[in-house]
């Protein structure tokens, strides 16, 4: 019976292949000769491993008794018995993926197909849903950083402890040093794919890169301590900066009428800690915290956001004092040209712009230029984020606060109030059957914020110009709403335009198939999320019931083409783990 079903499966999968093949398929006949290599690739892996699991009497995703070496149980067994399951004692981890959304056309998600397209017209300026960016899925990305317009990324090397630098996006002011000249316009001013940063390091082959950062048009990275050689302290240069210094943000003196595309210059900072913890980049200063909680600024401080007690900007370094003198800082927040700064015992202070009272300061103040304690009044404080216009606070007992202005995620009537006001957890996923689901992470950008709750999922609310929230169109978000990634989110940079998410997979399937997912896409580029979500489910599923429910969804509720369904069934017998 077995072997029948088996000729029975293969003789109509052949059949589809055929028609896949055929002339009157409009993507085989638009593919190039790498992607049908590809397709052929996959038939033949599955078919491979198809026959060969019938053979053994192993699981196809069809009903079990259907094979002599079933796990069921037999008509002798009482039904009352015991079932033991044997798991591992060691948890295997999903793989680590990185995904991109929003604005796309200076690079900035470090996918190449978008600007310079192959089986399509035109370029891709924006996408309003997650898109898997490949070098995530090819690199090991540990670290992300949104700037106006480009991206910073930290990746462990292969086989070593070593961590590098990577830039893709804009590059007009050298933020991403200098890259080499091509034919291509692109390469010098817009970087498409992820480059390596070129710092110029003493020790390269002991150096890790720990911390990067991105303001509007200038980077900062930090190393630890060139390898940890013993270096006398003039010599010791930890944090890089590459940009603009307009305003003195890369930590170096001014200099008038510099031409920063040309000179491609990567400045050490000399006066700064040698154990940086957070790197803050505001559109054009810096900020640094180091281990012992003192709070570094420079550059641009019009609007007080330097906390030094004056409207001036300054190039080099100082300690910020004020209220938070003799505080322990733990985390700073910045995103456009107002700070906050939390300490070690929950308190939260801020500095800087707060023409919308997020300082706490009257309608007549509108600069906060020493650090000021903001009494909350909402308990212990654990992480804060902030925008433009508006604050966020995650307190102790999980309770997630805004205030300010702008869209709080309180609903389109209020967009504004001075004290801050609880967002209830069931706007993040607590309900009657999950009721210990609650935020766990903020983050803020410059008109929205996000939330990773307690099950990894990514909620997301604010200003959505160019579809950086991801949730699949371009209009203002006013409550938080769930982000579709079919993974476990673990970090997001939020830029002002674009957004990127760290996640890792709760399958474990091969990278081949994420690659192929993303070959897929980039191909037709009009993937839903309930495709992708589809082509993830097909991997995981188990039983035939489910497969069949999956495939009816997609083909006749979707409306998904036909080659589209085929290879999402490739996919699923040949890269499943």
């Amino acid at each position: 019976l077995s072997f029948c079903i088996a000729i029975w499966l293969v003789w109509h999968f052949i059949d589809a292949v055929r028609v896949l093949y055929s002339k009157q398929s409009f993507h085989f006949n638009e593919c190039n000769p790498l992607s049908f290599t590809i397709y052929t690739i996959m038939i033949v892996i599955t078919l491979a491993r198809f026959v060969g699991r019938v053979l053994r009497g192993k699981e196809i995703g069809f009903p079990m008794h259907l094979f002599p070496y079933s796990t069921s149980k037999h008509e002798w067994e009482s039904g009352d018995m015991p079932i033991f399951q044997y798991t591992s004692s060691k948890r295997r981890k999903g793989k680590r993926l990185l995904y991109g959304w929003g604005h796309a056309s200076m690079g900035e998600l470090g996918i190449k197909e978008f600007l310079l397209p192959k089986n399509h017209l035109h370029s891709l300026t924006h996408t309003v849903k997650p898109f898997l960016v490949p070098f995530g899925s090819k690199n090991n990305v540990i670290g992300i950083a949104c700037g106006v317009g480009f991206s910073l990324f930290i990746c462990r090397e292969r086989g070593t402890k070593l961590t590098a630098a990577y830039g893709t996006g804009l590059n007009t002011y050298s933020q991403l040093s200098s890259q080499p000249h091509s034919p291509n316009s692109h390469t010098m001013r817009c970087v498409v794919e992820p480059k390596v940063l070129p710092l110029p390091l003493s020790y390269p082959e002991k150096t890790k890169v720990t911390h990067v950062s991105c303001g509007r048009a200038h980077s900062l990275v930090a190393t630890d301590k060139e390898g940890g050689m013993k270096i006398i302290k003039e010599e010791c240069f930890i944090v890089f900066s590459l940009g603009s210094n307009e305003h003195g943000q890369c930590g170096r003196p001014v200099i008038l009428n510099e031409d920063y595309q040309r000179s491609g210059m990567v400045h050490h900072i000399r006066d700064l800690p040698t154990d940086v913890k957070q790197m803050v980049c505001g559109f054009d200063y810096s900020l640094v915290l180091d281990s012992e909680g003192h709070v570094y600024a420079f550059g641009f401080g019009y609007g007080g956001q330097l906390g030094n007690g004056t409207a001036k900007s300054n190039w080099k370094p100082g300690i910020i004092e004020g209220d938070i003198k003799d505080e322990r800082i733990v985390q700073i927040s910045s995103a456009g040209d107002c700070v906050l700064a939390l300490s070690d015992k929950g308190d939260v202070f801020g500095w800087g712009n707060s023409e919308f009272r997020q300082l706490g300061t009257s309608s007549k103040q509108t600069q906060v230029n020493l650090p000021r304690h903001l009494d909350l009044k909402i308990g212990r404080v654990k992480e804060i984020a902030c925008s433009g216009s508006s604050c966020a606070a995650l307190t102790a007992d999980t309770k997630l606060f805004v205030w300010g202005y702008g869209p709080l995620g309180l609903g389109p009537k209020t967009r504004f109030t001075p004290q801050p006001m609880l967002l209830p957890s069931t706007l993040f996923g607590e309900n009657a059957f999950e009721p210990e689901v609650h935020p766990v992470r903020v983050f803020g950008g410059i008109s929205h914020f996000a939330v990773i709750n307690s099950k990894a999922d990514l909620y997301m609310w604010g200003r959505n110009e160019c579809g950086f929230l991801g949730l699949g169109h371009n209009k203002e978000q006013f409550f938080p709403f769930k982000v579709s990634i079919n993974c476990n989110v673990q970090e997001v940079s939020c830029g002002p335009f674009h957004t990127l998410a760290l996640c890792r997979t709760w399958i474990l399937i091969s990278k081949y198939a994420h690659l192929f997912i993303w070959q897929l896409e980039t191909e037709y580029l009009t993937f839903a999320s309930s495709e992708r979500s589809f082509l993830f489910n097909l991997i995981a599923s188990k039983s035939f019931s489910s497969f069949i429910s999956d495939l009816y969804f997609n083909m006749f509720v979707c409306d998904s083409p036909i080659h589209f369904t085929i290879a999402a069934c490739l996919i699923s017998y040949a890269f499943r783990s």
